[in-house]
């Protein structure tokens, strides 16, 4: 009786062996060769994820010269985890236009903004920790799990916006009521085995995430609904910004064709008309309602963006800013922190 289960043991054992052996052997054949990978998972960690990042050392497919990310998966140098004393840390959070599609990288605001506060005589460190296609749930979510955790700055700026998208919205939903599964689910992703394996059984639910942007076959969810969503994620942000005792300033995104229809009108900031058209068409001042109410901090810089449209261009398309863009929302930044109580010791006045 002994004999036999001693060899029924041995049996389980040597499959057993086998087993993870030709698992291995199969996860690294098709590793080697790439078998599980989306095209834009060359660049994204998991199109499954609606939780994506950006790949560590991956090239830049949105730069216009061969440029590859740091180490942590983000644009430009990449920051210690330890700060260093006196210097003001600032890490700047939101989609692609933070993170500067199509301009250079010492072109985007994030840049210019640590070029103009050192300028002003401030010892500064900024991360552009922008990842395209995102909007304030996931962008939040990074912050929870990585930025704030990792790199402890003294201030995030988030440049974002709502997303109108139904399957966005939907997702977010169904994310909430299955965290386990998620978690699950990200760390077998893990396995490329397991991402072949899905990729054959569903095709991608979540790749139509990397174009956040595209409303063509979608429509749009109701700005009622919208709102719900976005005070959600605000007072999660702003819970975070407490427990980590860090500063937050939240600028809502703009576009392009929100200008264009004032410029057609001749519209300009501080009258009434445009105070009346602004609240009524742009979402801008929709989310500027819903931090007010929540006492969080932030800026808007529409103003500013429509006086400067009637003589330089902006935007290179419909939400992506011009090196001009990114100078002005640095400068509006510059003068917003170095105004007000953000910063350590006061700038200088220029």
């Amino acid at each position: 009786m002994r004999n036999a289960l001693s060899r029924l043991l041995r049996r389980i054992a040597f499959a057993l062996i086998v087993t993870v052996v030709f698992l291995a052997a199969a996860e690294g054949v098709v590793r080697l060769f790439g078998w599980a990978k989306l095209p834009a998972e060359r660049v994204y960690t998991d199109a499954y994820d609606p939780n994506y990042e950006m790949l560590p050392g991956a090239p830049n497919p949105y730069a216009k010269v061969r440029e590859w990310l740091n180490v942590s998966g983000f644009r430009g140098p990449d920051l210690p985890s330890q700060k260093q004393p006196g210097v003001y840390r600032i890490i700047s959070a939101g989609d692609s236009t933070t993170f500067g599609a199509n301009v250079n990288e010492d072109q985007t605001y994030s840049a210019v903004l640590k070029k103009l506060l050192h300028d002003r005589g401030v010892q500064v460190e900024v991360l552009n920790a922008g990842i395209p296609g995102t909007s304030i749930w996931q962008q939040v979510t990074l912050i929870k799990r990585k930025l704030l955790p990792r790199y402890q700055p003294d201030l995030i700026i988030l440049y974002t916006g709502p997303s109108f998208r139904p399957d966005v919205y939907l997702l977010q939903e169904t994310r909430r009521g299955r965290a386990s599964l998620w978690q699950t689910q990200r760390v077998l992703a893990h396995f490329h085995l397991y991402r072949l394996l899905r990729l054959w059984l569903r095709p991608p639910r979540f790749a139509d995430l990397l174009n956040q942007y595209n409303l063509d076959a979608h429509g749009v969810v109701p700005w009622d609904k919208v709102r719900l969503q976005v005070r959600e994620d605000l007072l999660e942000l702003r819970a975070l910004g407490q427990k980590y005792g860090c500063r937050l300033l939240v600028v809502p995104r703009m576009t392009k064709a929100e200008y264009d229809d004032a410029r057609q009108k001749n519209l300009h900031a501080n009258s009434a008309d445009w105070r009346s058209f602004a609240r009524r068409e742009n979402p801008v001042y929709q989310m500027a309602e819903v931090l007010a109410e929540l006492h969080m901090d932030h800026f808007i810089a529409a103003d500013d963006f429509l006086e400067a449209s009637y003589h330089i261009p902006l935007f290179l398309d419909a939400v992506h800013f011009t090196p001009a863009g990114h100078e002005l929302m640095a400068r509006l930044l510059a003068n917003q922190l170095c105004a007000g109580d953000w910063l350590p010791r006061a700038c200088a006045a220029r």
